[in-house]
């Protein structure tokens, strides 16, 4: 867990990312339980919106976002040749 976090932080250093982070984390959170719990559209806008501020966040960072790094991985794992 220490490594995961070390790593989170160290791609997300630049201030605008910090700062879009905890607020579209948190939104998109709220987002899914509101989509299976409450109000389907409310929830889908919050995980839309969240997840919009955590790409931008990226943008100003100049990274990946995560799940673009977890695809690349799978796929080399998938297709590298052993």
């Amino acid at each position: 867990m220490n490594e995961f976090i070390k790593k989170w932080c160290a791609r997300h250093s630049n201030p605008y990312n910090a700062v879009l982070h905890a607020i579209g984390i948190p939104a998109t959170i709220i987002g899914v339980i509101m989509f299976f719990y409450l109000k389907f559209l409310l929830g889908f806008g919050l995980i839309f919106f969240g997840y919009v501020l955590q790409v931008v966040g990226h943008i100003f960072e100049g990274s990946e976002v995560g799940e673009v790094m977890l695809i690349k991985k799978i796929g080399e794992k998938l297709f590298s040749k052993k």
